[in-house]
């Protein structure tokens, strides 16, 4: 049971730090760059999953720590972005050889995130208005 409690704690202090950093991110882009485009949400995908190839790695080959896996990659990544996890999942399954698996989730992710994003706004515009 403690050890449960140590890894909620450090997902939820992970979670604070990478939810305050991509707030932060956020913020400066908004100043500096008045496009369309999103370049925040693309700048924190892209350093995001930078930061879990660098951690993964380091991770499997230094440490085995499952509290500290808990607080940056669940944690700061996952707050920062779910996007690094989700890059991670396609380069393992890619790695095990599982390429139809691979394919099929990356398509599918894609697919359904942004088809439940238009079922989402189409139900709260229904019901909410």
């Amino acid at each position: 049971m403690y050890h449960e409690l140590k890894l909620l704690a450090a997902v939820g202090a992970g979670g604070a730090i990478g939810a305050i950093a991509r707030f932060a991110v956020g913020r400066v882009c908004d100043q500096f760059w008045e496009t369309g485009f999103p370049i925040a949400t693309f700048a924190v995908n892209v350093v995001g999953s930078f930061a879990m190839g660098i951690f993964s790695y380091w991770l499997t080959t230094q440490s085995n720590s499952e509290v500290l896996r808990a607080f940056v990659a669940v944690g700061a990544l996952g707050a920062f972005t779910t996007f690094s996890t989700f890059s991670l999942d396609v380069v393992n399954l890619y790695k095990d050889e599982m390429l139809l698996e691979t394919a099929i989730y990356v398509t599918m992710s894609v697919c359904l995130s942004i088809i439940a994003l238009i079922v989402g706004l189409t139900t709260a515009k229904h019901f909410l208005n």
